[in-house]
């Protein structure tokens, strides 16, 4: 509950503040609830592996399962 309510007050922050806020996650959902772009990182450095434009790039049937599937990739 704790984490849902943290994701909500940024979301709030973000919108009406006018700010842009970095939030590291390694939760697909709330990537995805809290982002207008989403930058997968891998590697030793870490590198950016892919980048989404998140109102551009996903339905909301397939954005989930996209980014799980690019995170598995990256973890194999």
């Amino acid at each position: 509950v704790l984490r849902q309510e943290l994701a909500q007050l940024i979301k709030d922050l973000v919108k009406t503040q006018n700010i842009a806020a970095l939030v590291v996650t390694h939760q697909p959902d709330e990537a995805l609830f809290l982002a207008d772009h989403l930058c997968l990182l891998g590697g030793t450095p870490a590198t950016l592996v892919k980048h989404w434009d998140v109102s551009r790039d996903f339905t909301p049937q397939t954005a989930f399962h996209e980014i799980v599937r690019s995170m598995q990739q990256v973890a194999a």
